[in-house]
């Protein structure tokens, strides 16, 4: 049998239109349920918040993190709705500023201006309803419960603007799935940096919340609501009068590479070093049986010099000139797994290890990639 080991880390970064925003001061982010009681005496809940949910539609897994970032513009730049989201998010959770556009990136303190939290993560529910609530009851028998992602200005940070210059809040959402060789799926450990998301980010996506010509102060903050379904929102319109409502955070945009990477105490600035940086290697391939006697093969993987920061994709291809296509669509394509049972995309490769995979009967030759995740559309099927 015949076989290549190419092996490609190209990445495309998709635009997309960013979703409505709010003009006004920098508001408290936040995510509802609202408690009625019926005659009875019994309390309905119900969830205005829905979880959130990847490019494929699943709800998101316990772990994952939702961030916010603050973007201070250029002079007399003006940010708005159908503006392209001025930064892009690398592999390993980095922010990459069009720098044409932004001045700079500030990560707020989340709770109150000495917070060195950045970031919070997704519950068991695909929510974010870990914690505090706190209570408003401005209608006889309906008590909404609220749960915010209040962002402060930083202590430490500077507080001045120069001439022109206006402050942005972004809310960003990561997708960091990957799967083991075992088929086993985890979502990447939280980033505490200051400055970064987390890490082995294969897909991402950003809210535009509200533009403020000032620094936002630490008094009382104005709710913006996020992700809420239509029923709620009725709800919280009338609870909240003039209180945004934005629509969920599309996770659709594929993650570029980092503008430098240590590796053993070396920082690579070139594009090409980065990417060798980040190519993992087959060092074998072999004929094997797998689990119930099909035939199958064996590849033995070699992590990159920089590992744990991006996750792979296996395509293959029956001639060197033909089509490239994910190994799981074409497994399925032969009847050889279902959806459910596909796990050849999204591999973190962090160590040596084997990769078992099915052959198609009678086939003599058949060529195989390992890709970035997210390198074709960002969006993971």
């Amino acid at each position: 049998m015949t076989k290549t080991l190419k092996f490609l880390t190209a990445l495309a970064a998709l635009t997309l239109a960013s979703p409505a925003w709010a003009q006004g001061t920098i508001p408290e982010v936040t995510f509802a349920k609202v408690e009625t009681t019926a005659q009875s005496g019994q309390i309905e809940v119900v969830d205005g918040s829905a979880p959130f949910a990847y490019a494929d539609g699943t709800t998101m897994l316990p772990g994952e993190e939702v961030a916010a970032v603050y973007v201070v513009t250029q002079p007399n730049v003006t940010l708005s709705a159908d503006s392209e989201i001025p930064f892009e998010v690398a592999v390993d959770g980095t922010i990459l500023p069009d720098e044409t556009v932004v001045d700079r990136i500030v990560w707020p303190a989340l709770g109150n201006v000495a917070a060195t939290s950045r970031s919070m993560t997704i519950d068991e529910a695909g929510a974010l309803w870990a914690t505090r609530w706190s209570k408003y009851s401005p209608i006889e028998g309906m008590t909404v419960l609220t749960r915010g992602f209040p962002c402060y200005w930083p202590q430490g940070e500077s507080t001045a603007l120069e001439k022109g210059q206006r402050i942005a809040l972004y809310l960003i959402v990561f997708d960091s799935r990957a799967y083991g060789v075992d088929g086993t799926v985890a979502v990447s450990v939280p980033n505490v940096e200051d400055t970064q998301g987390p890490a082995c980010v294969s897909a991402w996506g950003a809210t535009l919340v509200t533009v403020s010509s000032s620094i936002p102060n630490s008094g009382v903050l104005s709710p913006c609501f996020v992700n809420i379904g239509e029923d709620a929102g009725t709800f919280l319109g009338i609870l909240y009068e003039n209180a945004p409502l934005l629509p969920p955070v599309a996770l659709t945009r594929a993650p570029a590479l980092p503008a430098s990477l240590t590796v053993n105490g070396e920082t690579l600035a070139d594009v090409a070093a980065i990417e060798d940086a980040l190519t993992p290697a087959v060092s074998g391939l072999a004929a094997s049986t797998l689990p119930g006697g099909t035939a199958g093969l064996t590849l033995t993987l070699a992590p990159p010099a920089a590992p744990g920061l991006m996750a792979y994709d296996l395509w293959t291809t029956d001639t060197l000139g033909g089509t490239w296509v994910r190994f799981d669509a074409f497994l399925q394509q032969k009847g050889l797994a279902t959806s459910s049972g596909m796990r050849y995309t999204r591999l973190r490769i962090d160590g040596v290890e084997s990769l078992q995979i099915p052959q198609v009967e009678g086939e003599t030759t058949r060529f195989y990639q390992l890709r970035a995740a997210g390198s074709e559309t960002g969006e993971q099927k």
